[in-house]
């Protein structure tokens, strides 16, 4: 028998949902509309969202890697510094 959600993965004999969907029931049950919210929050986006929200993503990691270069170059300018004091 097939899955009744995803109707792709073979569920078994005795079973209605497929691992993934199992997973995706439980945390319905857990969380209940919330997850039907991030799922349309997140997910189901217009292509110009879908851009913006690549561009956002990409823009906080260009952040991020330029503060660690900072941080490693005011490491080294320290090290520098304290090398030459002992000499």
């Amino acid at each position: 028998m097939y899955c009744y959600l995803c109707l792709n993965e073979y569920a078994g004999l005795t079973e209605t949902y497929c691992t993934k969907c199992k997973r995706i029931k439980h945390l319905i049950n857990i969380y209940g509309d919330r997850v039907y919210e991030v799922l349309e929050e997140v997910l189901v986006r217009t292509p110009k969202q879908q851009e913006n929200k690549l561009k956002c993503q990409i823009k906080k990691e260009i952040e991020k890697k330029e503060y660690d270069l900072r941080s490693k170059d005011k490491d080294l300018k320290k090290e520098i510094k304290e090398y030459t004091k002992e000499k």
